[in-house]
């Protein structure tokens, strides 16, 4: 049996990104959400605590607001049969904060559903780029 060459073995890697169902991911487009909460207690209130990481690997602080809010934070369990979305506050240096009840024991997904602000890089002029909406 001989070693599969590289190009092989990245194969299926890049077709299960490609066959990834968009929200599914860890990561989209470079951004990430990073929880910083690491246990939740069912039934008890906590203050979940997470940042999104953006694609040069630094926390996002420069949000657009979308439907009156700068990021939607939404979390289903896996049997669909709890849903909740949140709107986290801003808790400084891009860390967002939201208190979070899970009903019960079990798997959940969560989204975060924002726009990242952009700016030109230019030394003369800041002018924002069009709205880019991420789910991840």
């Amino acid at each position: 049996m001989t070693a599969p060459t590289p190009a092989a073995s990245a194969a299926p890697a890049e077709q299960a990104k490609e066959d990834t169902p968009g929200g599914l991911q860890v990561s989209e487009n470079g951004y990430t959400l990073n929880p910083l909460t690491s246990a939740i207690k069912p039934g008890e209130p906590t203050d979940f605590r997470f940042t999104v990481t953006g694609p040069d690997g630094e926390p996002v602080t420069d949000y657009q607001v979308e439907h009156d809010k700068k990021l939607h934070f939404i979390v289903v369990s896996r049997d669909l049969g709890s849903f909740q979305h949140l709107h986290p506050a801003e808790a400084g240096d891009g860390v967002w904060s939201v208190q979070l009840t899970l009903p019960e024991a079990g798997t959940y997904r969560a989204f975060a559903d924002f726009g990242p602000r952009r700016t030109w890089a230019w030394p003369w002029a800041q002018a924002p780029t069009p709205r880019s909406r991420r789910a991840i």
